[in-house]
């Protein structure tokens, strides 16, 4: 499953790759102008996908606007100012022409508020945690937020030795400084973006781990080829550029470096990688939930979660056990989520503030896999109603006898302490308290 978010980086890529050509190689009118064409074309396939691509275009126009490449004579400017936002202004006005049909100018602008909103206790500190480094080593490992380092490397590195040759009258040096700039310029056209977009819809990006993903193309560029070719430049002694022969090595070098990376962190942290390989049984507990499972229920398990995120979200720290979850992406067909759960505990911090009515379901895909914990096996025996199929079960749990358990019950002593440590007592807000009116979403 793709979302907009991760549809819009080819776009996104396509356009600064062109830039890069119409800076360095279109010196032929007949190139410039297919090139011209072909951003044309990709500036309104972008601005239909996704939002991302209009702070994409802003930073675009503003490198234009330093670099003087609109010209100097204020009717060249403006002529060429309206030839590069008319793409987008066709783009958005067929999107308007939608929404007025539909009817849908206010769902648009409630979206905004919601996804452009950010009501937490720890601030833009703990938004940048969680979306860097969360959602990063949920998707990488964690020794993916090293990598972040790389892109705010490259603009400063870049800056200080072009302060350092701003004087200079050698050529070579010249020379160098212009593919320093060019890096450090390319650089910022693929993260300014994607900060402004961030900035704009943080809650959006907080809540889908995906939407993190536009960091990636900077992020790995940075890391694995401009970082390295700026190494390169910076070190360069002399007028004499470096032989094709070392710049081979260094490039192999990186690629094997890449792949012992990779491999080394499959091999560490297997249940990081974003593509999961398919399930044997993906299917059968597909059909099994979607035929079983009620409106009313909301499935938990000590196994099994149907999104890498829950496991994130869940109430202790980011990497919590994550190891002994098996992933079952397949809430896009039955419409029910599988939630994360090794005691009463965790159930209660998931259903905190949610005051509808709704049933506990404890998901297992195995019979014996219920018997590892000793809480989820004791709300299984208050069940009324237990489904089985083949080796899976289903134990549904009405809302008054799971509280009533929780409240009177064996764990009472560790219930009581959740009741005390709620969410919002360390600055989170439960994904299911969007009945309430919190903005948090599952």
């Amino acid at each position: 499953m793709y979302w907009a978010d991760i549809l819009v980086l080819l776009p996104f890529t396509l356009l600064v790759y062109t830039e890069i050509l119409r800076d360095s190689d279109a010196k032929r009118r007949e190139i410039r102008t297919a090139l011209d064409v072909a951003q044309f074309a990709i500036m309104f396939w972008g601005t239909f996908t996704e939002w991302l691509f209009l702070p994409v275009l802003l930073v675009l126009f503003c490198k234009r606007i330093v670099y003087k490449q609109n010209g100097n004579n204020p009717r060249t400017v403006l002529f060429a100012t309206i030839r590069f936002w008319l793409p987008a202004a066709l783009a958005l006005g067929l999107y308007s022409f939608q929404l007025y049909h539909m009817d849908a100018f206010t769902k648009l602008s409630g979206a905004y508020y919601e996804w452009g909103s950010l009501k937490r206790a720890e601030g833009l500190s703990g938004f940048l945690r969680d979306v860097f480094f969360g959602n990063l080593m949920l998707a990488g490992g964690p020794l993916a937020p090293l990598t972040l380092w790389a892109t705010p490397a490259i603009p400063l590195v870049g800056g200080i030795f072009c302060w350092r040759r701003r004087r200079s009258v050698a050529r070579h040096d010249r020379a160098r400084v212009k593919k320093v700039a060019q890096i450090v310029t390319v650089t910022v056209l693929l993260a300014l973006p994607c900060l402004l977009h961030t900035a704009v819809v943080p809650q959006h990006t907080w809540t889908h781990d995906y939407a993190s993903m536009k960091f990636f193309l900077v992020i790995s560029l940075a890391s694995f080829i401009f970082l390295p070719i700026l190494a390169m430049v910076c070190l360069q002694q002399g007028a004499t550029p470096l032989p094709s022969t070392r710049i081979g090595r260094v490039s192999w070098l990186l690629v094997a470096v890449a792949v012992v990376y990779t491999a080394v962190l499959d091999m560490l942290f297997p249940w990081n990688i974003v593509l999961f390989p398919r399930e044997p049984d993906q299917d059968v507990v597909a059909q099994f939930i979607a035929e079983e499972a009620r409106y009313e229920d909301i499935i938990f398990s000590n196994n099994v979660v149907t999104s890498p995120s829950f496991i994130r979200n869940a109430r202790r720290s980011p990497i919590w056990h994550r190891h002994q979850f098996r992933i079952y992406p397949i809430d896009w067909f039955t419409r029910k989520r599988i939630y994360p759960a090794l005691s009463c505990e965790d159930i209660l911090w998931r259903l905190d503030g949610l005051s509808t009515d709704y049933n506990v379901a404890i998901f297992a895909r195995r019979a014996e896999d219920i018997e590892s914990s000793i809480e989820l096996r004791a709300l299984a025996e208050l069940s009324k109603a237990v489904v089985r199929r083949q080796d899976m079960a289903l134990y549904r749990i009405e809302k008054e006898d799971f509280l009533a358990y929780c409240t009177n019950g064996a764990s009472h002593s560790s219930i009581t302490q959740a009741r005390v440590i709620t969410p919002r007592d360390v600055g989170e807000e439960t994904p299911l308290s969007r009945h309430t009116g919190a903005s948090r979403l599952p």
